[in-house]
């Protein structure tokens, strides 16, 4: 399966070309349309039909004086993310922290008299 998406000048424009596409045969199950915003149609179909498919979305298209919508018309839709917010605040300056670190390594010895590089038995027990 291939999809294909198509963004239309008007909802009529985007319906004549769902009912065109169900008359020739195209499974209604695949096809999705969408008219919030730009009005848009996606679809699955397989390989051998995208060609016959994209034909009948473009005669549709002819159908319409506005045909495909300009770049100005998605330029106008509603923004999907919120404003940002500005503070016009200034930050808040802190001095610098500073504080001595410490390392010292770590202690070798595991268990009394044992080191880390011992096999130790299972049942050992450490106090």
């Amino acid at each position: 399966m291939q999809y294909i998406t198509h963004h239309f000048a008007h909802p009529e424009t985007l319906q004549l070309a769902r009912r065109w596409l169900v008359q020739l045969g195209f499974d209604p199950c695949h096809i999705e349309t969408h008219t919030d915003g730009i009005p848009r149609i996606a679809l699955a179909v397989e390989p051998n039909r995208v060609a016959e498919a994209e034909m009948v979305i473009n005669a549709a298209e002819q159908t319409d004086p506005d045909a495909w919508p300009s770049f100005w018309d998605v330029a106008r839709q509603e923004h999907v993310y919120p404003a940002m917010t500005v503070s016009h605040a200034a930050p808040e300056v802190h001095p610098p922290h500073r504080e001595a670190v410490g390392w010292h390594p770590h202690e070798d010895v595991a268990a009394e008299g044992a080191t880390l590089t011992e096999v130790w038995h299972v049942d050992t027990q450490f106090d």
